[in-house]
């Protein structure tokens, strides 16, 4: 107690000091000085307004349809029908605040209120306003029939800039007519603004857009095949877009999660792991991408580990190359088409299957390539990791890439939800890798130090992914060598509670099929299950 008092004041003490510090310090400040710390700030604010402006894109004010004498159109429903078009082809939405609301004058609002307030608003008049991100006003106009239609429209920026002005055609409807139009201005403010367009979420042709904007339609629909077929067409029309790679690669790991047999999880997961693998080659700065890899690659080690044929481990092999994996002289290059679009969209090899049947709960014995490849796997998997943790952390983009984060990237608090989810994945990694080593000191102190930053973590506020890499972590922990009977019970009401959080609050994101094939959760799971 005694040293407890000592400590606590001399807190209080070096507070005080502190606190004094500072108050001489400002008042001793005189008017140029003042006049100095106010520009310096006025630096900072005019500097951090070009970086936010270069990488945003604003409002689009989308006014309401117009039409010529020989057409007639349900124009209000035309513009939401714009509008929401516009807005899920990525473009930002209408403003929320009224064309011509009253706005405060902070200029007026100084001169009226303050004791010099003239002299000040003067001062405040001759500097310039920062900049914005680009704003757009939108007009159209409908021309001809119902069923031989088109549009016209004017894309206006409401800064300096060019206008856009261009005209369809031949639409069969005044629906389509609407659909084109938000295709083309996607296209147009894409190659307009290549600072908020990042190279990889533009699309080649109009045609691979309407491609992947039906593909994701359908997979959230539920129907997974057609999706696939759609989002195939997109990535061939635009191969360097990474967007319809990423839900291509999501296609995979959801069918990977819906099947129960051994041998089409893996050869799903490899999949996915092939198309996150080339899309991070091609774009290493993609979270999503290297994220997902990390996950991927991870699970797909614990399949390979108990696929029942040397067959089918070489047909995992085929599709997913890994250095030093094959004596034959595998290398680490990106995964050819030809490994990935031999098959249709859902197609399992037949011939590997038929020799899965009978043996499918019993694991072939592994050689020393096989684990050889789910050593690298693993690795492959905690690089992945880290890399992503550094990709999100606050000031990456500002340092290395002297930007901000554009908007399809997760900044602010998905960017932090994110990270947290990422951290507690990557003790998932090398928690596994634990398991599967000695069970020595060092191993036991790396164990409870890991367990001790996710319980930190699980404090939080987290996102239920978050919530549900926390549960299979615990899971993870209960199934090695690390635990003690004491304690169990405690871990696994921990991991239950976690797991029953993360399913609530999904809404039905985390479905039961994900869940019941993920390899960290097999503690929970009852044999035959």
């Amino acid at each position: 107690m005694i040293a407890t008092g000592a400590v606590l004041e001399w807190l209080e003490i070096a507070a005080r000091d502190f606190l004094s510090y500072i108050n001489d310090k400002v008042s001793a400040l005189t008017t140029p000085g003042w006049v100095l710390l106010a520009i310096a700030a006025l630096a900072v604010l005019w500097a951090w307004s070009i970086l936010h402006a270069s990488t945003r894109l604003g409002a689009i004010e989308v006014v309401t349809l117009g039409q010529d004498g020989s057409t007639v159109a349900p124009l209000q429903a035309l513009t939401a029908a714009l509008r929401e078009r516009l807005w899920r082809v990525g473009l930002a939405p209408p403003p929320a605040v009224p064309e011509g609301a009253p706005q405060a004058n902070l200029i007026k609002a100084v001169e009226e209120t303050a004791p010099q307030g003239a002299t000040i608003a003067k001062l405040m008049e001759l500097i310039p306003t920062p900049p914005k991100p680009p704003q757009f006003k939108l007009t159209s106009t409908l021309v001809g029939s119902e069923s031989q239609c088109g549009m016209s429209y004017t894309l206006q920026p409401l800064s300096a800039g060019a206008t856009y002005v261009h005209t369809i055609q031949d639409c069969g409807s005044y629906d389509d007519a609407v659909d084109e139009a938000a295709v083309d201005i996607y296209q147009y403010l894409a190659k307009a603004l290549p600072e908020v367009f990042p190279v990889w979420v533009r699309w080649r042709t109009p045609e691979a857009l309407n491609s992947y904007l039906a593909g994701c339609d359908l997979r959230t629909g539920g129907d997974l095949d057609r999706a696939g077929v759609l989002l195939e067409s997109a990535v061939d029309a635009s191969p360097f877009n990474a967007l319809a790679a990423l839900q291509l690669a999501n296609l995979d790991e959801r069918r990977a999660a819906a099947d129960d047999a051994l041998w089409p999880t893996a050869y799903f997961q490899a999949r996915a792991l092939a198309r996150y693998r080339r899309t991070g080659i091609l774009w290493p700065s993609i979270v999503e991408a290297r994220y997902r890899a990390s996950v991927v690659s991870s699970g797909l080690a614990t399949s390979y580990a108990r696929l029942p044929s040397p067959a089918a481990r070489e047909a995992i092999r085929a599709i997913v190359p890994l250095p030093g994996a094959d004596p034959q002289g595998t290398t680490d290059a990106v995964p050819s088409e030809m490994s990935l679009d031999d098959e249709e969209p859902v197609a399992v090899p037949a011939e590997v299957s038929a020799q899965d049947e009978e043996s499918v709960n019993v694991p072939a014995e592994m050689s020393p390539k096989d684990e050889e490849y789910v050593s690298r796997l693993r690795r492959f998997a905690a690089r992945e990791s880290g890399a992503t943790v550094q990709l999100l952390s606050p000031a990456y983009t500002l340092v290395r890439q002297q930007r901000l984060r554009n908007q399809f990237e997760s900044k602010g608090r998905d960017r932090r939800a994110l990270h947290d989810t990422v951290r507690i994945s990557r003790d998932c990694v090398h928690m596994r890798g634990l398991n599967e080593g000695d069970d020595d000191m060092r191993h036991r102190v790396e164990a409870w130090y890991r367990t001790a930053k996710v319980l930190l973590l699980t404090w939080t506020d987290l996102s239920w992914q978050a919530r549900y890499n926390a549960a299979c972590f615990d899971a993870l922990r209960l199934a090695g060598p690390f635990m003690t009977a004491g304690r169990r019970r405690g871990v696994e009401r921990r991991a239950l509670r976690n797991l029953d959080r993360a399913i609530r609050e999904a809404a039905g994101e985390l479905t039961r099929g994900w869940v019941k094939n993920d390899p960290d959760m097999e503690y929970f799971r009852a044999p035959g299950d």
